[in-house]
């Protein structure tokens, strides 16, 4: 029987049955883990669980054996061995005796199991001296994360080889003055960004002037646009300015309010993102256009066009802008017809689609872009028309199935759908129309359409008629009034 049902069946059907060795017996084999995960999880009986599910072939079921067992010598017995390490893992889960898990697995092969057995010892001494020399860098800074003794911590691993070890070192040590002596000038940026991250203090003034000088022209940018992201005083800020990287300069020009002073230190600025903030930055519209209406960088000019509320001025500024995405964004903006469709005939299909989008009137709609190249422009026009009588007429006959499809998909009039399309060449108009018929004897008329995805719509349809009229009988039946 189970092998004639789906995956997701049998699982359903798992989950009704009630005799266990009924259930195992018709389930143990099935070929899909999860079909026997669900059988495991189905079961209460740990003994049943166990004896059939041991030697399971795929690790993950025989994990779910592991959990699902309460005997913690037999799941030890059974499982500490095994090859998988996603069966050891769930055994030192499991386990409560920490000297057991710790004898047994602290020479796992696998770094995994090794790290689960540190979070799971609470005796500090006795994983640090097991440990602290693990080959491993992820089990050591595991390690420093469950070490409490932060002199022993910095001793035992601030000159570790693994620059992820050293910076578990700076996340967990406190003493400010020690770590920024020790780790100001190490040799990696993620070690000297989590300093950074960690001694950040803007109300103490001589931590802020100190980190500033320090890191001002650290080599990597990533440690200087931690810094500067951090700051808010003026002057701390304006040392950043010349930095290399456009990034730094971006948050800069960001973390400053003075807009004056933002417009006359960055309006010239080589990269597009920093003299983009300072677009995004400014509420002077009329400085804003006129600086940056000419840009060198499109995206830069998007953004004036977005910032600027004068639509005359964007529209004779951008109306020809060689760039698709700007003309896009102009047209986005745009409320005046008239200025909209100027762009009715732009070469970006998008641009077109968008102006579909923009205008109200179906008529005007339709004479412009019936006939458009782009079949997104015309399903765009299908869906943005009212009117059902010229989206029929208009589109009826698109030489595209996609563009059918989506007429039969906005149409109302069952009859009309029918007798027009259900002739259609293509398939998946056909299928759109007999999605939307309700009417039992229009359906049995696509009953033997040569298309088997037509025909299965039809009997999913009429299975939804079938039911609706049952429910009416039982309804009729019950005393109850019917509801439609």
């Amino acid at each position: 029987m189970s092998k004639d049902l789906t995956i997701t069946e049998r699982i359903q059907e798992i989950n009704k049955m009630t005799d266990d060795n009924l259930l195992v017996n018709t389930f143990k084999d099935d070929p899909v883990l999860w079909v026997r995960e669900a059988v495991i999880n189905k079961l209460s009986d740990e003994n049943l669980i166990f004896n059939t599910f041991k030697n399971d072939p795929d690790d993950f079921v025989r994990k779910q054996v592991v959990k699902k067992l309460s005997d913690e010598q037999l799941l030890f017995d059974t499982f500490k061995d095994d090859p998988s390490r996603h069966v050891r893992l769930a055994v030192v889960d499991k386990l409560t005796d920490q000297n057991l898990i710790f004898n047994t697995f602290k020479n796992d092969p696998d770094y995994v199991v090794r790290e689960h057995v540190v979070n799971k010892i609470d005796d500090e001494n006795l994983f640090l001296n097991t440990f602290k020399d693990d080959p491993s860098w992820e089990v050591r800074s595991t390690l420093v994360r469950n070490l409490s003794d932060e002199q022993l911590i910095f001793n035992s691993f601030k000159d570790d080889e693994s620059s992820f070890v050293r910076d578990a070192v700076v996340k967990q040590l406190t003493d400010k003055h020690l770590l920024f002596n020790t780790f100001k000038d190490d040799a990696n940026s993620l070690v000297r960004e989590s300093l950074v991250n960690k001694l950040f203090d803007e109300d103490d003034k001589d931590w802020t002037a100190r980190l500033v000088d320090t890191f001002k022209d650290d080599p990597h940018p990533d440690v200087r646009a931690s810094v500067v992201s951090k700051l808010s005083d003026e002057d701390s800020l304006l040392s950043f300015k010349d930095d290399v990287d456009e990034e730094v300069r971006a948050i800069v020009a960001e973390s400053l309010s003075d807009e004056e002073l933002i417009f006359n230190t960055f309006k010239d600025d080589p990269s597009y993102l920093v003299r983009g903030v300072v677009v995004i930055k400014l509420s002077d519209e009329n400085l804003i256009f006129n600086t940056f209406k000419n840009d060198t960088d499109e995206v830069v000019r998007r953004l004036v066009v977005n910032e600027v509320s004068d639509e005359e001025n964007i529209f004779k500024a951008f109306k020809d802008d060689p760039y698709e995405d700007v003309r896009l964004e102009l047209v986005s903006k745009l409320s005046d017809e008239s200025h909209i469709l100027a762009f009715k005939n732009d070469p970006d299909g998008l641009v077109r689609q968008t102006v579909v989008d923009k205008l109200s009137d179906d008529q005007l709609i339709v004479d412009t872009f019936k006939n458009d190249p782009n079949i997104y422009v015309r399903i765009e026009a299908v869906r943005r028309l009212t009117d059902e009588q010229k989206i029929f007429e208009s589109f009826k006959d698109d030489p595209d199935w996609v563009v059918r499809q989506v007429v039969v998909e906005n149409l109302s009039d069952e009859q009309l759908i029918l007798n027009t399309f259900k002739d259609d060449n293509a398939w998946q108009v056909r299928d759109a129309v007999a999605k939307k018929l309700s009417d039992m004897y229009s359906l049995i008329e696509f009953a033997d359409d040569p298309n088997e995805y037509v025909r299965q719509t039809v009997t999913n349809k009429l299975s939804e008629i079938n039911n609706e009229f049952y429910e009416a009988l039982n309804q009729l039946d019950s005393g109850n009034e019917l509801e439609f």
